[in-house]
């Protein structure tokens, strides 16, 4: 059985036009992983846009430490291979867009598994992140990624 893992940014300030990466995962260098599911959400209450952008990049930016938190029980017998890191103050370099969403504001948390056997597979000695890049002034925009061992 796969060991699944989730990593949660918690509520981070965005600012109005400005990208903030609000988390990534590192993959070791031997152990790629499978993103399961993802989760967004902004607390914003006026009118405007939500920009989610699923990245790839070449270099690490500064963000917190975060230990991957164990989601189902062969999890919890074993620490994650991944690193994750969230709420970036120095953004990442070298980056590419994978897929972008795009929200219209206020709305509703958006959440999306995967189907069995189409999860989006992570190579080994790679970094991904979500970017939230919104046009409202001050919200706390918020992400949350399961993925698999």
């Amino acid at each position: 059985m796969q060991r699944d893992y989730t990593v949660d940014s918690g509520a981070v300030a965005l600012t109005a036009g400005t990208a903030k990466t609000l988390l990534s995962i590192a993959t070791g260098s031997v152990v790629p992983v499978d993103i399961v599911e993802m989760a967004f959400s902004c607390d914003a209450t006026s009118t405007g846009l939500l920009k989610v952008e699923f990245i790839v990049f070449t270099s690490d930016g500064t963000g917190t430490s975060y230990t991957p938190k164990a989601a189902n029980g062969d999890a919890s017998l074993v620490a994650a291979a991944t690193t994750a890191k969230i709420n970036y103050t120095v953004e990442p370099t070298g980056v590419t867009v994978v897929r972008t969403w795009d929200f219209a504001l206020p709305t509703g948390p958006f959440d999306f598994e995967y189907p069995l056997g189409r999860e989006f597979t992570i190579p080994v000695s790679k970094f991904y992140g979500y970017r939230f890049t919104t046009t409202t002034v001050s919200p706390n925009g918020f992400c949350t990624v399961t993925f698999e061992e």
